[in-house]
């Protein structure tokens, strides 16, 4: 058997004995995602994230550090909540192109329960949801 079948395998055992709950990861933290259609380009999405100022403006309320190179496919930010100052995960941004747009998918990685991950599901839910991007 392939190992890529064998870890779903795996994993879809895990979650059926409640070893492994949905959005669970082998360290045990967890990771949501959500995504959405906007109107826009690849490049100028990018720009925007790659932005410190409008990165601030988008992410109002955490402090966000790239920490991956800013020519990788995927962006990724260390993420800190300005009103604890505690961290708050890693965030990686995905920016492609869509028939109408940009498909813009945000994953929220390293939440360390089920329930800060329902809370962080609800946030980048409805910010997806409300998002303009600027242009």
């Amino acid at each position: 058997m392939h190992p890529w079948w064998a870890q779903g395998v795996t994993v879809g055992y895990e979650r059926i004995t409640g070893i492994r709950l949905p959005g669970q990861m082998p360290d045990g933290s967890f990771t949501v995602s959500r995504s959405r259609t906007l109107p826009g380009t690849v490049a100028a999405t990018r720009d925007l994230m790659l932005d410190d100022g409008a990165r601030a403006e988008l992410l109002p309320g955490l402090r966000s550090t790239l920490r991956s190179s800013p020519t990788a496919k995927q962006l990724r930010f260390d993420l800190v909540d300005d009103a604890s100052g505690e961290a708050s995960g890693v965030l990686a941004v995905s920016i492609d192109e869509a028939k109408s747009g940009v498909k813009l998918v945000i994953t929220h990685e390293r939440l360390p329960s089920i329930a800060a991950a329902d809370v962080w599901k609800s946030f980048w839910g409805d910010w997806v949801t409300d998002l303009e991007l600027p242009g």
